[in-house]
C-alpha cells in the first residue's frame, strides 16, 4: 500500500530522522570544543558516507527500484567499510 506514493512510509522516516541525527552530530563536531580533534576529518568522513547512506535508504524505502535498491547497499557497505576504518585508526 503506497502513501502519498511511498511504499514503506514509516522506514522512509526512521530514516530520514536517523539522517537528521548525524547531521546533528556532525555539525556538534564542526561547532563544539572538539574542534581541534586530531581525527576530525577522518569523523566528518565517516559522517558524511553516513548521510549518505541514511538519504539513500530514505529514497529506497520510498521508491523500490533497481537503482535505489544498489545504492542503498552499496552506501551500507561503505557505511561498514569506513567504520572498519575508523576503528582500526
Amino acid at each position: 500500500m503506497r502513501v502519498l506514493g511511498a511504499q514503506e512510509i514509516a522506514a522512509a522516516l526512521l530514516s530520514l530522522a536517523n539522517l537528521g541525527a548525524h547531521a546533528r552530530g556532525l555539525s556538534m563536531l564542526w561547532r563544539g570544543p572538539t574542534r581541534n580533534v586530531r581525527m576530525r576529518a577522518v569523523y566528518t568522513t565517516q559522517g558524511t558516507i553516513a548521510m549518505a547512506s541514511w538519504a539513500a535508504a530514505a529514497a529506497f524505502h520510498t521508491r523500490d527500484v533497481g537503482f535505489t535498491e544498489a545504492v542503498d547497499y552499496f552506501l551500507a557497505d561503505a557505511v561498514v567499510f569506513s567504520s572498519l576504518v575508523t576503528t582500526l585508526l
